[in-house]
Formats: C-alpha cells, sequence, structure tokens
C-alpha cells in the first residue's frame, strides 16, 4: 500500500470460509485495473481495495459486479454492497395492458419479470392486470427496467408504474473512493477522496386509474359519439367507452395528470350532465330516464295539440269552398298575405321551437363538437322548411308551396319517435335473479371471472371460455357472436350477452350427470348373467 493512496471498503456477504471464499473475491478483485490490492476478511465480512492512484477510473459499481458474478456454490452467489446502504426489499406493481389470456400471456410476463437480473420474485395477477415484483435488497435496478422487461415479454404488452419504489441510491462518480487514505500518513485528503454518491429520488410514475360517469342529456348513438371524442381529446385520458344503452362512459386517466373533476366538467361543457356513478348516482339516473319519458311524452301532447288543427285546415277546411274563401282573403289588405298563412304561422311557430327545442339544442352541441347525428338532421330539416315558408310569406310572393304544415308535422313524428326511443330505452334495464328463475329466451350478461349460468348461444360481445370440466381442454376457447356455450363453464375474459336456450335438466352438464347416472344403475348383459 502506497502513501496517498484511496481506497473503498465493501460489505460482503455469502461467504463461508476464509481460505477459499476470500481468496477468490481477493483475486477477483485485484484482476481489476487500477486496483493496487485488497483484503478480504471473513470474519468481519468486508473488503478494503486500495487503488493505485487517486484519479483511478476504477468505479464502485464494476467492484460491487466483480463481487456478484462469482459463484458462491450451491446456486447461490456473493454479494456486496457499500456500508450503509438500504438492504430491505422493495415492492414495485405495475399495471400491465395487453395480456389477453391467463395461460400464455400472464405466465409469459411473470416469467421475464422473475428471471431478471436483481427480482427476487414476481407475481401477475391477470384479472386485475397487475404485476407485484419483489427486488432484491441493494439491487439496482429501477422501475424503467421492469417496464422495459415487460416490453421485452411482448411488443403488445404495455407497462405502467402503479406504486412508486422507495429510492434508490446510484453512485455517479465514476472514481468512488471512500476511505480518505488507508495509509498513516498525516495529509489531509484531497476532494477526490470523499464519495461522490447522489440520491437519485424516482418520482411517483404516473398511474392508471378508471372511473365510470353517469352521462344524462344523451338522446342518440350522435351523443354518446360526441361525449366519447370530448373525453377522448382530453390530455391525461387514456382511453374512454361510451354506452348509451346504459348512459355511462368508462374512462381510463392518468391520475397524475387529470382528475375525476376535470373529466365531469369536460362532460358538462359540451352540454350533458354527469356524475360519478356510485349507487346514488344510478338511482338518479333512474330518475332522470323517468324525468325524460315524461318531457318527451308531454312535447309531443303540445305537438299533436298544435298539429291537428294544422290537418284540419290543411285536408278539411281547405275544401269546403265557402271556408277556403274566407282563408284566402288578404290580413289588413297586405298583398299576398292570406288567413291560411297566418293560421298555419302561429299553428307552427310553437311545434318548430318550443317542441323541437331539445332537436335544436343537440343538433348545435352537434356542430360545436364536430359530430352530425340524427338531432342534425330533423333540426336543419325543418328549419329549411319553415324558414323558406316565412321567407316565401314576407316577400308576398304568390307560392302555393310556401306553406308550414310539412315542418309542422315533420317535426311532430321527429317527436313521436324520440318519445317513443326514450320509452323503450327506459322499459329496458338489467336485473339480477336467482339461478332457479333463468328460463329459456332470457338475455343473459356474463361478465369476466364468472360462470356461463346455463347453456345458451352469444348474441352479442364475446369471451374467452375455460371449459376444462366438461371437455378437459385445458386452452381457452374463444367464444364470439352466434357462438353456443355451455352452463357451468367459466368466462376467463371478456364480456358477453347470450341467450338462454337450455336450463335445468336441458343443459349439457345435467345430460352428462344423467348418462353417468344410468350407467351405473343399469347392468351390461354379461354382468347380469354372471349375477345369475
Amino acid at each position: 500500500m502506497t502513501t496517498g493512496s484511496t481506497g473503498v471498503k465493501l460489505v460482503v456477504e455469502g461467504m463461508r470460509c476464509q481460505n477459499k471464499c476470500a481468496r477468490r473475491i481477493r483475486e477477483a478483485l485485484e484482476d481489476i485495473p487500477g486496483v493496487a490490492s485488497a483484503d478480504v476478511r471473513f470474519q468481519g465480512k468486508s473488503a478494503t481495495i486500495t487503488f493505485t492512484s487517486p484519479q483511478t477510473s476504477v468505479s464502485v459499481v464494476e467492484l460491487i459486479q466483480a463481487v456478484r458474478g462469482l459463484d458462491a456454490g450451491l446456486n447461490k452467489s456473493y454479494d456486496a454492497y457499500l456500508p450503509g446502504d438500504d438492504r430491505r426489499a422493495r415492492t414495485v406493481v405495475l399495471d400491465v395492458d395487453g395480456m389477453s389470456c391467463m395461460m400464455n400471456c400472464a405466465r409469459k410476463v411473470e416469467s421475464a419479470l422473475a428471471t431478471a437480473a436483481g427480482v427476487k420474485s414476481a407475481k401477475v395477477d391477470f384479472d386485475l392486470k397487475q404485476a407485484t415484483v419483489v427486488i432484491e435488497p441493494g439491487s439496482r435496478i429501477t422501475e424503467d427496467d421492469l417496464i422495459d422487461t415487460v416490453q421485452g415479454a411482448g411488443k403488445k404488452f404495455v407497462a405502467s408504474v402503479q406504486v412508486s419504489s422507495p429510492r434508490v441510491v446510484v453512485p455517479t462518480s465514476p472514481a468512488v473512493p471512500i476511505l480518505p487514505s488507508l495509509s498513516s500518513s498525516t495529509t489531509p485528503p484531497t476532494t477526490n477522496s470523499h464519495a461522490s454518491i447522489s440520491i437519485k429520488e424516482h418520482p411517483a410514475d404516473s398511474s392508471s386509474s378508471r372511473v365510470t360517469i353517469a352521462v344524462s342529456g344523451m338522446t342518440c348513438n350522435s351523443c354518446a359519439n360526441s361525449v366519447e371524442s370530448a373525453l377522448r381529446a382530453t390530455a391525461g385520458v387514456e382511453s374512454c367507452v361510451v354506452n348509451f344503452a346504459t348512459e355511462s362512459a368508462s374512462v381510463k386517466f392518468i391520475a397524475s395528470t387529470i382528475g375525476i373533476r376535470s373529466l365531469i366538467e369536460v362532460v358538462e361543457g359540451i352540454g350533458y350532465g354527469a356524475a360519478v356513478a356510485t349507487t346514488s348516482a344510478v338511482v338518479q339516473s333512474d330518475d332522470n330516464r323517468q324525468i325524460d319519458i315524461a318531457t318527451w311524452r308531454s312535447t309531443f301532447v303540445v305537438a299533436l295539440v298544435f298539429t291537428f288543427p294544422i290537418l284540419i285546415v290543411m285536408m278539411l277546411l281547405d275544401n269546403i269552398a265557402p271556408i277556403s274563401r274566407g282563408l284566402r282573403t288578404q290580413v289588413f289588405h297586405i298583398n299576398g298575405s292570406t288567413w291560411n298563412d297566418l293560421v298555419l304561422f302561429l299553428l307552427a311557430t310553437p311545434v318548430q321551437f318550443y317542441c323541437g327545442r331539445r332537436f335544436h339544442i343537440d343538433a348545435w352541441k352537434g356542430v360545436r363538437n364536430r359530430v352530425l347525428g340524427m338531432a342534425f338532421l330533423v333540426s336543419m330539416g325543418t328549419n329549411a322548411a319553415y324558414f323558406f315558408a316565412v321567407f316565401s310569406d314576407l316577400r308576398c310572393l304568390y307560392l302555393g308551396d310556401a306553406s308550414f304544415s310539412v315542418p309542422d308535422m315533420y317535426m311532430t313524428s321527429s317527436t313521436l319517435v324520440a318519445t317513443l326511443v326514450v320509452s323503450d330505452h327506459g322499459s329496458t334495464s338489467e336485473k339480477v335473479v336467482p339461478i332457479e328463475l333463468v328460463q329459456r329466451g332470457d338475455v343473459l350478461k356474463v361478465v369476466r371471472g364468472t360462470s356461463v349460468p346455463a347453456d345458451g348461444v352469444i348474441t352479442q360481445g364475446e369471451g374467452r371460455l375455460d371449459e376444462s370440466m366438461l371437455t378437459g381442454e385445458s386452452r381457452l376457447i374463444k367464444k364470439s357472436v352466434d357462438d353456443t356455450v355451455l352452463g357451468a363453464t367459466m368466462n376467463i375474459d371478456g364480456l358477453f350477452y347470450m341467450r338462454v336456450t337450455g336450463v335445468g335438466r336441458d343443459t349439457a352438464l345435467s345430460q352428462i350427470v344423467r348418462l353417468v347416472e344410468d350407467a351405473q344403475t343399469s347392468k351390461a348383459p354379461i354382468q347380469a348373467y354372471a349375477d345369475q
């Protein structure tokens, strides 16, 4: 050891003796260029390394890797770290998207994580789409390394950190001499003789959250598309699915970028009502649906009250000569303006603007969000006919087609259609019933992780089913529309609606059980002969 040389002291674990283990570690350390000597002590579980000069390029990381790279026997290895390092195991939870099955995808991700350097154990929960990784104490592996490992297992896998791990101590200086001097020199240590260690705080990674928002005020699928487009265009939203039938929006978002309140404000900003879908919100949604039904019915009645006189005037009174002549007389001696047009104008205007206000409002929302639907077509058609008739009368042109009956009847019929749609939509709902009450023709909703309640045919959606209990086949079977599903099988992934075709003793499982029972109770001819 030369005067003025610097060194570093490491804690070494895994040694079982001084002669063999300590000697192997000492030789491995001294083989590193820039290392003058290494003093490895089995009793003290330490290794004191001296460098050839204070300006050596040897780093602590290189020394630690040299020790860890040795085989300690019995499928074990040596471990080395700086004194004072945090030796507690860290747990990192990852959200993993892109897994379509448990047998292949989940196991592939779990195997990739478990075999990564520095990982003590890894477990993937396919249902929660999460991977829990336990990192070995002192390991330098980071969350980014884990994400790269998941993505390296398959291009379709996407991972993000859900829970940030504790901070990691990373030596950043290429030369990190810890001991100022190992000699008896009294020379004060130089600046380079101190450790240059930075504490790297890993910020909390953006974790994804999900929320279901109850959306009110949607009248058609175009409204649902409008809400979905607005939410998708919001910064921080990863995915969004709006279901017009259930009047709900399922949103996956980055919690560190946007919150639930902001999502609700986005929906309300385009003219729709929004609230978090809790139990009270569901009740409120049902109440709002009943209010919508009552509103559309009253609107249709008002439209019908004003439209029916127009039909009487146009279809009946106009064919009675004396009344027709009276209706064709000029109003206040204004040339080209008749009582017939005035009556039609007074009857058509309330229908156009009061009864059709919902169509006009929804049409404006669609234009503002660049999503044109049924409301825009109704509003544009009726407004074109109405204002053309007004323009014709104001110009005092003698046009026989300047009539207010067309927009009025069109608006009334559109209101009737909307009333029927809302009423039909309100009469359709989901209900949880006991399995004993399921009957043929019922449409059942089968969610992920539940068993198929009865035999049937898929009418909407798709899923991956485990039919091993019936067929013995361990592979998941993909089922889609018009495919047959059997009761008691498991829906591992996906959501679908099925129409029941067999219940009770008519199911495939019941028939198999009945065949086994019959086989057990009946005797073969040879057995009956033997019993005699």
